[in-house]
């Protein structure tokens, strides 16, 4: 016991990496001291991905925050000329959409993490939703020349929260024509496959390397151009994807490759007898 005091001790004063000594017993105190093992890995666990995410936030905010005040302090030296205000200020509610837009990200990703969020699921015709998204950003398509097909959308039905399918669905619509260059295409699909129902993303962007596949979904990874420049974005989207996907019993899968394109799979429960 002198062993386990001085464990809770070191934690108390915060040295998370403290663990309680193990015997070779299988009695309810080597019990308790195993899962108080477990339970203190997953502390650390959560404590370290909340010191990396402040950093990145604080890094991320940084950038939209300068932009901020040189904006403001350039157009108070030009404050004789209204137009330059003008687009002073579209400038600094662009940077502020932009922060807005990252707090929320991180707040959705903190629900979906910590088991907060909660879906309101309800059975769900996939191909219905996914052409109501899809309809939306026909116009941002037609804009930057491309082309937006429903290619073998089939009716098929699925125990969903529609708000947040809706939301994965957008997400992927977004990054596909933002990353696929005028000319090209971006299909999706939907029906049965994968063990259950399958709803597929697929472009004819940019792709990505090999190499960053792996870490898409990490939390503020981007992926970086040929250019070495990081891709615009909060490096957020793709977490929140796949979290909202698990916690529908899903999964995601991803096939890329440099200059031939991309396609973004969501794999879903089937309701049975669908």
């Amino acid at each position: 016991m002198l062993f386990r005091s001085a464990t809770v001790r070191g934690i108390d004063a915060g040295d998370l990496s403290a663990r309680v000594p193990l015997g070779q017993g299988e009695g309810e105190l080597e019990e308790l001291a195993r899962r108080f093992n477990l339970m203190l890995e997953k502390i650390a666990r959560l404590v370290e991905g909340m010191v990396q995410a402040l950093d990145n936030v604080a890094h991320d905010l940084r950038t939209p925050l300068a932009r901020l005040r040189m904006t403001v302090e350039t157009a108070l030296q030009g404050a004789e000329r209204p137009a330059a205000l003008k687009d002073a200020l579209a400038e600094c509610a662009e940077e502020c959409e932009r922060v807005e837009r990252m707090l929320y990200h991180l707040l959705d990703l903190s629900e979906a993490s910590t088991g907060i969020l909660r879906l309101d699921q309800s059975p769900t015709d996939l191909a219905a939703l996914v052409s109501d998204v899809a309809e939306l950003y026909a116009y941002v398509a037609e804009e930057k020349g491309q082309t937006l097909d429903l290619d073998g959308v089939a009716p098929v039905t699925a125990m969903v929260d529609p708000g947040r399918l809706r939301q994965v669905v957008a997400n992927r619509l977004d990054n596909a024509l933002k990353y696929t260059p005028a000319g090209g295409a971006v299909t999706v699909c939907v029906g049965q496959g994968g063990g259950g129902v399958r709803l597929a993303v697929c472009d004819t962007g940019i792709g990505v390397a090999a190499a960053d596949v792996p870490r898409l979904f990490d939390e503020f990874y981007r992926v970086r151009g040929a250019t070495t420049a990081a891709i615009p974005g909060t490096g957020l989207g793709l977490s929140i994807v796949k979290r909202l996907v698990e916690l529908h019993q899903g999964r995601v899968t991803v096939r890329s490759a440099p200059g031939a394109g991309s396609e973004f799979a969501v794999v879903l429960p089937a309701l049975d007898g669908t």
